[in-house]
């Protein structure tokens, strides 16, 4: 099952909208970051292609979505009719006929608020945090399934979970000494970073150092992670548009670390204006013919994982 969910805020790398798949029988998840409908087509085609050659075994029988151009094009028809598989489209104007993947919206969306919440870090860093809460629920046991997770339905094995972290916290990451300026005897051999998630592929973490901006992976015997605080939102955001968007912010020289807020905490007003405009309101964008509904962003737990 398909969908495709706009968001009302682009990413650093631009991403207005992500694609979201999920596996009927096992209730395994995938999600893309997306620039454009159409560049649906080709993640889709690299998933079928990539399910065929992990699970030699099982075959994927249909593919479920609405009638978007981006599901319906003569391209993805003739590959799934090469594969084998049927396509299925719902009638428009009828979510519910897509039921499964609508719920699973409605799990991830909340969570993924609730994180920008708690760590009051930018709304732009969406993306990153969609990938960490998807990456989390399928290791976590699900009520579907009799409590079993969907990594161990689909792999048959049971998920690493002494790994899982919190989403935005602040770690110290090791440079490695091949990294090191040699003469530099008192550089530090770690540097402050954040935590946005889990590497696609190595094994390890996503960083983003806060001083450079720089995004690096790193194995978790590497890093030292301090889970009950973040960095102050607006520096993250004032870093990232002086890195990324040809900002011109003065940093302050020490990183300011913030305490991530859980349960009631984040209902107090302590946030600055400006802390305040660089996490405004995240919005859910309907597809076309829906009415427009907005989701401000939502008090909540930060999810560990």
């Amino acid at each position: 099952m398909m969908d495709i969910c706009s968001m009302s805020e682009p990413t650093i790398d631009g991403a207005t909208m992500f694609l979201f798949v999920i596996d009927e029988s096992t209730r395994y998840k995938w999600t893309y970051l997306l620039k454009k409908k159409s560049d649906a087509e080709s993640h889709v085609k690299v998933l079928l292609n990539r399910l065929a050659r992990q699970f030699p075994g099982k075959t994927v029988l249909r593919l479920r979505s609405d009638q978007g151009g981006e599901f319906s094009s003569n391209a993805l028809s003739e590959f799934c009719d090469t594969l084998g598989i049927e396509q299925k489209f719902t009638n428009a104007y009828s979510p519910q006929e897509n039921g499964i993947v609508e719920r699973a919206n409605g799990v991830v969306l909340p969570r993924l608020r609730a994180m920008l919440t708690a760590t009051h870090l930018p709304n732009s860093l969406w993306g990153e945090a969609l990938l960490h809460v998807v990456a989390t629920l399928n290791r976590l046991p699900t009520k579907p399934l009799g409590l079993v997770s969907p990594h161990q339905k689909l792999f048959k094995t049971e998920p690493a979970l002494d790994d899982l972290r919190t989403w935005g916290c602040i770690a110290h990451v090791r440079v490695p000494p091949e990294s090191r300026q040699r003469k530099e005897k008192l550089e530090p051999r770690a540097r402050l970073s954040l935590l946005l998630g889990y590497s696609d592929n190595t094994i390890g973490y996503k960083f983003m150092d806060l001083v450079t901006a720089q995004v690096v992976t790193a194995r978790g015997g590497n890093v030292t992670f301090h889970e009950e605080y973040t960095a102050d939102g607006t520096y993250v955001h004032h870093l990232m548009l002086n890195a990324f968007d040809d900002g011109d912010h003065k940093l302050p020289e020490t990183v300011p670390v913030a305490r991530i807020k859980t349960s009631m905490d984040t209902y107090l007003p302590d946030r600055t204006a400006a802390s305040a405009s660089a996490t405004k309101q995240l919005d859910i964008v309907p597809p076309e013919g829906q009415p427009a509904e907005h989701r401000g962003v939502t008090a909540g737990c930060c999810i560990t994982g």
